[in-house]
């Protein structure tokens, strides 16, 4: 019988330390669930610069192709007339290949409007011989040499002038940059209320500064990272970095704002775990107010509209769709009655051969002789593109002003 009750006692130990336990998980749980929907103003903030400051690395792969084509609608009255008569049914298309290896770029620009080509150029920066040469498609049947050992002496050539920009894809001076923006946004510069967006409940998350304190954080950020060793190491042109940031310094310096200007960006958020659902970017000054207001309505889709003291001056949409690598963007712009669309296809390839480029019949810009610069000259008097600038500036002094060339 005493066996059986020392039994029992300790069934019912066992009993209230699972369920003590249970309770402590349960009070563990709901503790990580607080601090997760109650993040502060600050940390939310933080998240977003985290997100936009963490990109792709291009160097990490062999090449690099990026394709894009443009296509802009213009719907109004007749005021818009002239306007949509240029860009409807027109398509620019824009290429660039970089081969991470040899250093080598090609350019692809081609203009089209309807059936008819208007511009068909390619460019090809060749690292090892210093030069660069250029198609101009049916304006020219030769390919143009050009001397730029000069831009590779300054270092100003297209790779390395983008080495600056590699502090977003470098993955250390990446964190290292994060860092230092999150050390000098203040607390004090965050706040946060409850709010209502179409009568749902939401918070609205403020970081507001003024013109002046906006400038001191950039010029302290750009002052801290040009003596921060460990970031302009990151660099193989550490001292032409350090320049960079001086020169952001002294035009932050010369940039006149006024006294009373302020800048306030609100990010809403809804939900157990905060998730954005509208942003509002505010400047206000001299008590004038220019607010750009972008909600999501869908996972692909945004509405935005600016308005200028609560009027509204354009509304409009955002579309983004990313399938199987091809990204689509489209934006409306509404405005007075006029509605204008722009379309933008691209994607990225990485790690596939660059394309062949035309290297027939070269000569250099030196040996460019006066029957190529009037065979070029009188294909541009005769090409669609040509047409274009005559029909909407109704200048024509290029052909008249220039007759006696051809006699």
């Amino acid at each position: 019988m005493e066996s059986e009750n020392q039994n029992e006692s300790s069934n019912k130990s066992k009993k209230m330390l699972l369920i003590v336990g249970i309770i402590l998980i349960i009070i563990v749980a709901l503790i990580a669930m607080v601090m997760v929907m109650n993040k502060t103003p600050k940390a939310i903030f933080e998240e977003q610069i985290d997100k936009l400051l963490s990109y792709e690395n291009a160097e990490d792969h062999k090449s690099m192709k990026m394709n894009m084509e443009l296509s802009m609608n213009v719907e109004g009255g007749q005021e818009t007339e002239e306007m949509a008569n240029l860009l409807n049914d027109a398509k620019m298309s824009f290429n660039v290949e970089v081969d991470n290896e040899t250093k080598d770029e090609q350019y692809r620009i081609e203009l089209t409007k309807g059936d008819n080509e208007i511009i068909n150029a390619s460019a090809k920066m060749d690292s090892e011989s210093e030069k660069a040469y250029i198609n101009l498609g049916e304006l020219f049947n030769k390919t143009i040499e050009m001397d730029i050992s000069e831009m590779f002496e300054d270092g100003a050539n297209a790779t390395e002038s983008l080495n600056f920009m590699q502090l977003l894809t470098a993955k250390k001076a990446e964190a290292i940059l994060k860092k230092e923006i999150k050390a000098q946004l203040k607390n004090e510069y965050f706040t946060s209320e409850k709010s209502t967006i179409d009568s749902e409940n939401v918070t609205k998350n403020m970081l507001k500064m003024s013109g002046k304190e906006l400038k001191d954080t950039i010029k302290t950020i750009c002052q801290n990272l040009s003596q921060n060793d460990e970031f302009i190491n990151c660099f193989e042109n550490g001292d032409e970095v350090k320049s960079m940031l001086q020169d952001i310094i002294y035009e932050v310096d010369d940039d006149k704002i006024s006294d009373d200007t302020y800048l306030e960006l609100d990010l809403y958020t809804k939900g157990i775990f905060p998730k954005i659902v509208r942003v509002d970017f505010v400047i206000t000054e001299n008590n004038q107010e220019i607010r750009v207001q972008v909600t999501q309505v869908s996972n692909e889709e945004y509405a935005y509209q600016i308005l200028q003291n609560n009027e509204q001056a354009i509304e409009g949409t955002v579309k983004i769709q990313d399938n199987d690598n091809q990204a689509k963007v489209e934006v409306t712009a509404t405005a007075e009655g006029t509605t204008v669309t722009a379309t933008a296809t691209g994607n990225i390839v990485y790690d596939e051969e660059l394309s062949q480029f035309d290297m027939n019949d070269v000569v250099a810009t030196e040996e460019l002789t006066m029957e190529d610069i009037m065979i070029l000259y009188g294909n541009f008097l005769q090409s669609n593109l040509y047409d274009i600038i005559e029909q909407f500036s109704g200048d024509t002094s290029l052909m008249s002003g220039n007759s006696y060339m051809f006699e």
